[in-house]
């Protein structure tokens, strides 16, 4: 018993670490993103664009799905070039948006 008291007033007066060198923690950084140290490897909107551009086989299956729904709901041509160029214009978003109209419809 006199062990465990022994070893617990060491922990309370913080002489717990007697055979380890003491080790500074590191200083944090002066603001919130400080430490990148480089230069980008060009401005976040090449970025954002690159990142958000459909493959061209992504841009093919749009135009497909794109027509399987236009020819569902009765599209006029009209009509199917103007929802073509809209989801062509936001490929990404199109994708997801034509996909689920085709499986609500049962199409693919």
């Amino acid at each position: 018993m006199s062990v465990y008291l022994d070893r617990l007033k060491q922990l309370e007066s913080g002489n717990n670490f007697q055979n380890t060198p003491s080790i500074k923690p590191a200083k944090p950084p002066k603001a919130p993103f400080d430490g990148f140290g480089g230069k980008h490897p060009g401005n976040i909107e090449n970025i954002l664009v690159t990142s958000t551009a459909a493959l061209p086989e992504h841009e093919m299956e749009l135009k497909r799905l794109v027509h399987l729904i236009s020819d569902h709901h009765g599209f006029s041509h009209a009509d199917y070039e103007e929802a073509l160029e809209v989801a062509l214009g936001d490929q990404v978003n199109a994708l997801t948006c034509f996909t689920s109209l085709a499986h609500k419809a049962e199409l693919i």
